[in-house]
């Protein structure tokens, strides 16, 4: 349900933002990390072509980058509580179907459980805007 449910990769990692900034899927098998840009090769390597074309069409799905976008916005950085925010997951493989267990091992950034670091500096981006 998740690999073809849209809001899945609405909410994923924009690759535009977070390039190879964090590890969000680890193949234990392999040894092979997949940060956001690598999100095609992780598709690809998993076997999913058909996840990979929903994903080409959600990731990133804010279109609107233009400074003209966004008038009068906020940039008051409301920092979060800087409780761990889980960013990724290290997998037995990259087969489909795997439950998280008390073995399941997580990647985290500094956050406030729901957005990371990076994601709570992001007003920062807008400080120039007139």
């Amino acid at each position: 349900m998740y690999l073809s449910a849209p809001s899945s990769y609405m909410s994923a990692a924009d690759p535009r933002v977070f390039g190879d900034r964090e590890t969000v899927v680890e193949d234990a098998s392999t040894g092979r990390a997949y940060t956001p840009q690598d999100y095609d090769r992780l598709f690809t390597d998993a076997g999913l072509p058909w996840a990979k074309a929903i994903a080409d069409y959600y990731i990133g799905f804010v279109r609107f980058t233009d400074p003209a976008d966004f008038p009068n916005v906020d940039v008051y950085a409301e920092k979060g509580s800087g409780i761990d925010t889980v960013v990724g997951a290290r997998l037995n493989d990259l087969s489909v179907g795997q439950v998280v267990d008390a073995s399941t091992q997580f990647f985290t950034r500094d956050g406030d459980v729901n957005e990371e670091d990076i994601t709570n500096d992001a007003p920062l981006a807008w400080q120039a805007m007139p």
